[in-house]
């Protein structure tokens, strides 16, 4: 996206204040989500879709 906007011309808004940090909440590392999967995997019998 950042390419994209880079080569349009645009009004860009600085005041905004931009995080680009990660939500936690949606964004999880894949070596996590191998984690969940196992627990889920060990709690249940098979993994949940």
């Amino acid at each position: 996206m950042k390419v994209i906007l880079n080569s349009v011309p645009y009004e860009r808004d600085e005041s905004l204040g931009l995080d680009f940090v990660p939500d936690p909440d949606i964004v999880v590392s894949g070596s996590r989500e191998l984690e969940l999967m196992e627990a889920e995997r060990l709690r249940s019998g098979k993994f949940q879709g």
